[in-house]
């Protein structure tokens, strides 16, 4: 009978029982080495803060790039955004009343603000201002119209159409207009309904150069 004696530091030279030792070893620094590199790969924290902040500036820039755009299609008219009288209206409101409503607020040159994009869409947006601004067979709307959500929240809108006049000297900056400083009239009336309304309120002097304005 043979024997098979392996002194300690011994190996085989055919490498018959030395071979799982080595594989082992081997399996171990080939992981050891691939979740080095995968952590090479991981982006820190300041690198994701970074890629974030870089995202919002992009969106950002197309918003303005869009609002630019779209502003350019708006009639302005001869009245600024922030007037004493205003209807804030929404473009998702029926296209029917939504018409009825600017040729009534060309009419009476008061300026209508939109809440923002249409469907959250800005192709759909203009295509939905053109069709409202220049109907077929119909005058083109030429009073101020704008798109404004900040308006909406200084004077904490949230249903429309929404008819507005405001004290003279006040609710000038983009801050919350303290209620006593304007009226409000909510509801699918007609702009001379609104104006009659308004008449009952605090600020019913501001509207007398609008009813003098109209046809």
């Amino acid at each position: 009978m043979n024997w098979l004696i392996l002194l300690p530091g011994a190996f085989l030279s055919a490498g018959v029982l030395a071979q799982p030792h080595w594989t082992a070893l081997a399996a171990q620094q080939t992981e050891q080495t691939k979740a080095a590199q995968g952590a090479a790969f991981l982006p820190t924290p300041e690198a994701i803060d970074a890629a974030f902040d870089k995202a919002k500036r992009y969106q950002a820039a197309v918003k303005a790039q869009e609002q630019t755009a779209l502003n350019r299609l708006l009639p302005k008219g001869d009245i600024g955004t922030r007037s004493p009288v205003m209807i804030l209206a929404s473009l998702a409101m029926p296209k029917a009343s939504l018409q009825a409503l600017l040729h009534q607020a060309n009419q009476y040159q008061v300026p209508v603000v939109i809440r923002g994009l249409y469907q959250n869409s800005f192709p759909k947006t203009v295509e939905r201002v053109q069709s409202l601004i220049q109907p077929d067979h119909q005058a083109p709307i030429l009073s101020g119209i704008d798109i404004n959500p900040t308006v909406f929240k200084t004077f904490a809108v949230t249903h429309v159409p929404a008819f507005i006049v405001v004290k003279p000297d006040a609710c000038e900056s983009d801050a919350p207009c303290p209620s006593a400083d304007f009226d409000v009239v909510y509801g699918n009336v007609s702009l001379p309904d609104a104006l009659d309304l308004l008449r009952q309120g605090t600020h019913k002097d501001q509207l007398n150069t609008v009813i003098r304005s109209s046809p």
